[in-house]
């Protein structure tokens, strides 16, 4: 058995009545605490809905996973969650902890949970916060909840007892099994609305959530504007409820979940009033958390300065368009306690709090619900709705609960958090470079699916070859090439200059290289313009950031002015996080919004390579790294691309990496609905990056790995 904890977390505040030592960080690190007791195997992923302060997101790579959502409740996040485990194939029998990120944890909590599910496993939930009992009376029209210390269970557990109890939060833990049983009810009941926790869990053990009277809902905190739409929120409500209350009363008993609660509670939500759980000393608690935090801060060994490429560092190979850098995200611990895990407040970086690719866990052995006993499976999505009545289904109560779903909307998140990941295949555009079409066609062949776009890149000795040339836009015609084209532009010939440019000296250049493109039907191909801008090794890199600024723009705008729908794309190098000369911030030569379509960048897998979780995660979230420029382009109403990217043979590379390519899936999947196009870069040369995963195949293990997850199973890319 492993544990499992998501961890979900947002970067803002509510209004709720906080005692004086409440924090989110306290909460995160009494959790991180609480995790070196466990003495089994143990991962967390942290799934974030929105920025992150710097505080947490430190803790949160050290310890974790990342994974960036948009959700923008907590509804929403609890649901997107819910799909993980089934997802990522987590074995049946793996104890999966749901946590939110205002609670409080004793240290000895998460190992009195693992222990009470190794010597319960019968016993389906566990919670380590509740305030509420059942009573002996209760029945199943009529659950009755009681403070009374007495329960229907109370076994003793290595000195922890357990009792049943009615309701928890959506803070909860159960078997991987049993998720994968319930998960259509625990999607479906937050629709419900109020307090969608409490009917969670009085539907699956088998009581009815709802009573006559609270059927038509609370009245919600913005009233609908007409009376039409109130009564049509009643009525759905009204519709909701009465058909849960239906699927808990037709639960047979088989069938009947248990939650178990420690008396006195583990956890507390730190709320005032009745939800701060009695029976424990938490300001107390709260002081051992907070020295704990200082332990760790004061024993850390780790360095704290970052492994960059030197300055200029890059293939010899750069003048065909390779960057010098690779982006990361990512982190998963595993492993046995007693494992230290660095409570350090300190940023990684002072880049903008950015997210993390989604990761298919590393220990796939079993696939969900695999050794589950068939008989105690909760109802699928037919049966779910079957009444006592002879246990024919119920279509009418199944048509309303379906349509009443669709009318509030299913999706529960937007942006990185949709489409559900798939364990291969890909969902979005994928590329390949290759200046030929038979390169891009070659590719095709080895992926066995079709090339949604081709990367090329233009000859810059003069004006003439950069702008009015046919090469390469008219061997990338439609109908030799149907998908798409990505062209790297310099914003000028390597006798120009930026200021020169500013000063609009090259409009007209530009207008002409809008004709070309519309000439050969490419007048919506994406331009990488001043590619990899802040390397050194780029003739164009930014010297002075506002002339540069300025070159840009007036690029941009001469461009669009004959050819206005070409998608305009920032580009910048991975790992390089200050501008060449002037030493400035990368993202100070961020042109405006008005002239970016899309915002990308390079990322191969050198300087440092991507060796670890830990290393993918903390490159990921430099000022020049991948999850940077995802949350950038989120939060600035832009897609993200990633034009290049590869495995690196050559000086200061990863060699044959598959863990690398299984990360950009994973980027990939999680973001794929922000996602213009990503490119695998596949070349061979000796003094280039030796990232070739065919003809010739210098790293099969990274070949293997890239069709597994990028190759045949594809639906399509375009």
């Amino acid at each position: 058995m492993n544990l499992r904890i998501l961890y979900r977390s947002v970067g803002s505040e509510n209004a709720k009545n906080r005692p004086a030592f409440y924090s989110k960080q306290l909460a995160l690190a009494s959790l991180l605490r609480a995790v070196e007791q466990v003495e089994i195997p143990t991962t967390i992923v942290f799934v974030n809905d929105g920025p992150m302060p710097a505080d947490r997101l430190s803790m949160m790579a050290d310890a974790g996973e990342i994974i960036p959502v948009t959700c923008g409740s907590n509804r929403a996040s609890y649901r997107h969650v819910l799909r993980m485990p089934r997802l990522r194939r987590w074995a049946a029998d793996d104890l999966v902890w749901l946590a939110e990120d205002d609670y409080l944890y004793t240290e000895n909590s998460l190992s009195a949970l693992v222990s009470a599910a190794a010597a319960l496993p019968s016993i389906e939930y566990f919670t380590l916060y509740g305030t509420s009992r059942l009573s002996p009376t209760s029945t199943r029209r009529r659950p009755q909840i009681t403070d009374d210390a007495v329960h229907e269970h109370a076994p003793l557990i290595e000195g922890v007892a357990w009792a049943r109890t009615a309701t928890t939060t959506s803070t909860f833990g159960l078997r991987v099994g049993t998720l994968v049983e319930d998960e259509l009810l625990l999607r479906s009941i937050p629709f419900v609305g109020g307090a969608f926790d409490r009917a969670t869990c009085l539907t699956l053990q088998g009581f009815q959530p709802f009573r006559l009277p609270e059927l038509g809902g609370e009245p919600p905190k913005v009233q609908p504007a007409t009376a039409a739409a109130r009564m049509a929120r009643r009525a759905a409500l009204t519709g909701l409820r009465a058909t849960l209350n239906a699927v808990a009363l037709a639960r047979p008993e088989r069938r009947r979940r248990t939650l178990l609660v420690p008396a006195p509670s583990l956890a507390t939500h730190m709320e005032l009033g009745p939800a701060l759980v009695t029976g424990h000393d938490w300001p107390a608690e709260a002081d051992g958390v907070r020295a704990w935090m200082a332990s760790r801060n004061a024993s850390s060994t780790e360095p704290t300065t970052k492994q960059t490429a030197p300055a200029g560092a890059r293939p010899a190979g750069a003048a065909s368009g390779i960057p010098a850098g690779t982006a990361e995200p990512g982190v998963l611990v595993s492993g046995t306690s007693p494992r230290a895990v660095s409570a350090s407040g300190a940023a990684t970086s002072a880049a903008p709090a950015a997210g993390r690719s989604s990761a298919a866990s590393t220990n796939q052995s079993s696939a969900p619900g695999a050794g589950a006993d068939p008989a105690s499976r909760c109802t699928g999505p037919t049966q779910a709705f079957r009444s006592v009545k002879g246990g024919r289904t119920r279509l009418s109560l199944a048509l309303l609960m379906v349509t009443a779903l669709l009318t509030v909307g299913l999706a529960a998140c937007s942006g990185s958090s949709e489409p559900e990941p798939s364990p291969s295949g890909v969902h979005w555009v994928s590329g390949a470079n290759g200046n030929y079409p038979a390169d891009v066609n070659a590719w095709q062949t080895f992926t066995g699916r079709k090339t949604g776009l081709a990367i090329v890149f233009t000859e810059r000795r003069d004006w003439y070859n950069m702008v009015s040339a046919n090469w390469p836009t008219s061997a990338f015609t439609r109908d030799k090439f149907p998908g798409e084209l990505s062209i790297a532009q310099p914003p000028f010939p390597r006798d120009g200059n930026e200021a020169t440019c500013a000063s609009g000296a090259y409009d007209n250049y530009w207008r002409t290289f809008g004709t070309t493109l519309t000439k050969f039907g490419r007048a919506d191909a994406y331009i990488r313009l001043g590619w990899e801008f802040n390397g050194d090794y780029m003739y164009w890199h930014v010297r002075n950031v506002e002339t540069w600024k300025t070159c840009f723009r007036r690029t941009v705008t001469a461009l669009r002015s004959t050819a206005p729908a070409v998608k305009i794309d920032w580009n910048m190098n991975a790992h390089t996080d200050k501008l060449p000369g002037s030493g400035r911030d990368v993202w100070d030569a961020y042109p405006s919004d008005q002239y970016v379509d899309i915002v990308s960048i390079d990322s191969y897998d050198h300087y440092p390579a991507s060796v670890s979780e830990k290393s993918w995660n903390r490159q990921c979230h430099q000022r020049s790294g991948l999850c940077t420029v995802i949350q950038f382009a989120h939060d600035h109403g832009k897609k993200f691309a990633v034009p290049e990217w590869g495995v690196v043979r050559s000086e200061g590379g990863g060699g044959d990496n598959p863990f690398y390519i299984q990360k950009m899936h994973e980027t990939f999947a999680a973001n794929a609905t922000n996602l213009a196009y990503e490119a695998y870069y596949n070349n061979s040369e000796p003094a280039n990056v030796r990232s070739s995963l065919f003809k010739p195949d210098l790293n099969p293990k990274s070949s293997k790995r890239y069709l597994k997850l990028f190759g045949p199973a594809s639906p399509g890319t375009s």
